[in-house]
């Protein structure tokens, strides 16, 4: 009898070890989840998985959006060849990219056009108002060229001819199916027409379809044809005069700041704005150095918190707290880079008392140094006769502040400055906007207290 209780508690024993190794087993997963999530927080802006249920959803939602899209279009009198290349099937991708189709949706990518409808509808009523018409054809080269929508360059000049009808109704809100989209960039932008090879930064390519490295794709220069100055040519002279244009389109310039700045060539635009993690680029495939297709931006607050340095010295000298700030642009860029309507950067300075109190405020802000034919700051990127780079919250230099702040009978002030990016202005009314209107912090918060 006692042999048997003495094998019983021994097989006891034993389930009960293998039941603990079984619940720490079970915790590791949470906890390395934990970690990633950590780590998730501070270098990369979306979720690192997908569930098949929030693609199925993604995937209906664009494909709604582009049933939308193709019935503008076909109102505005496109055939159905046309309106099938303005709207390529990007969806098919999701099949064995789930996670790069779920990073792009978050992008600004995902909706150029109606992210920037006002831009648009800005831009035909300057013609409206100068020449008494909309544009037509070739001059909606400024919107669309490379930039908000370059497959609209299968759009027949009878379409275009009345493009303005769409922007200026209730019918903009159904433009969103035309995108800068996963065949726009891995075939058109490489070959200049749609095609079924795609091309990427994988030097061996195992796919089902027509597949080839691209050494461009891993480059700045990549990036240059949406997002430096556009030179106006595709209006005539008269046109030119008539809405005071100036030669180029300055809109997004982030390659133009890239290039042109003290730290150029350090970083190409993919380190920062598509970083790289280890892991399958496609459903069962093999384990690679894959790019993040989510972008990050002023769209991303994990990004725009290490965007800028700032330091803080601060000590009494008679009367007054003597404060001294340094401030940096960590980016490889200007910023804001050269769209009008992006944010600006503001160093905000408090100071308060030993009770909380509010005793000190002041800001700086840098702005974009758009200048129009008569030395007014313009918003409208078509008008820009000067460009200043000078006001703008250059990279590589530090930016030096004093401040003299009277404490009055204060026995300890505590000093705090910090970077953020203001919105210029407020999108409530937008159809859709991937970047919601907010204060985003873009640097840390330096703080530095004196005893009285």
């Amino acid at each position: 009898m006692k042999k048997w209780v003495g094998i019983a508690l021994a097989v006891l024993l034993v389930l009960s070890l293998f039941s603990g190794c079984t619940k720490k087993e079970a915790s590791a997963p949470a906890a390395a989840t934990a970690s990633k999530s950590e780590k998730k927080e501070t270098h990369v802006t979306v979720e690192t998985k997908v569930v098949s249920a929030d693609i199925s959803d993604l995937i209906k939602k664009y494909k709604e959006e582009n049933e939308a899209t193709a019935k503008v279009l076909k109102k505005l009198g496109a055939t159905d060849e046309e309106i099938k290349k303005i709207l390529p099937d990007d969806s098919k991708c999701a099949t064995c990219h789930p996670q790069h189709f779920y990073e792009w949706t978050k992008s600004k990518h995902y909706n150029p056009v109606v992210f920037s409808y006002f831009a648009f509808q800005s831009y035909a009523s300057d013609f409206k108002k100068n020449l008494d018409r909309f544009p037509k054809a070739k001059e909606w080269d400024a919107c669309f060229r490379g930039c908000h929508g370059p497959t609209m360059k299968y759009a027949s000049d009878k379409v275009k001819d009345r493009l303005y009808e769409a922007f200026l109704s209730d019918d903009v809100e159904n433009l969103r199916g035309i995108r800068v989209g996963c065949i726009t960039c891995h075939s058109m932008m490489v070959d200049g027409e749609l095609g079924e090879t795609y091309y990427g930064t994988i030097e061996d390519p195992e796919a089902p379809h027509g597949a080839k490295f691209s050494r461009e794709m891993s480059t700045s220069e990549f990036c240059k044809p949406c997002h430096s100055k556009l030179k106006i040519d595709f209006v005539t002279p008269e046109v030119k005069e008539a809405l005071k244009m100036g030669d180029y389109v300055r809109c997004g310039l982030n390659y133009d700041a890239w290039a042109q700045s003290d730290v150029r060539r350090e970083k190409e635009c993919q380190y920062c704005h598509m970083q790289t993690i280890d892991e399958p680029a496609a459903e069962g495939g093999k384990m690679r150095i894959r790019h993040r297709h989510d972008f990050p931006g002023p769209n991303s607050p994990a990004m725009m918190v290490r965007a800028a340095r700032v330091n803080l010295d601060a000590h009494k000298m008679g009367d007054v707290v003597h404060v001294k700030i340094e401030v940096k642009n960590l980016a490889e860029h200007i910023l804001p880079d050269g769209c009008i309507l992006a944010a600006k950067p503001v160093l905000h300075v408090y100071a308060y008392d030993e009770k909380g109190n509010q005793i000190f405020y002041t800001n700086e802000t840098w702005k974009v140094g758009s200048y129009d034919y008569q030395g007014k700051f313009t918003g409208s990127v078509w008008k820009v006769w000067e460009y200043d780079t000078s006001v703008m919250f250059n990279p590589g230099k530090w930016y030096n502040f004093e401040y003299k702040i009277p404490y009055g009978n204060a026995k300890k002030v505590t000093v705090k400055a910090v970077m953020k990016y203001h919105d210029s202005k407020k999108k409530e009314k937008r159809p859709i906007d991937p970047v919601p209107s907010a204060t985003l912090r873009m640097s840390n918060e330096a703080v530095a207290e004196v005893e009285l």
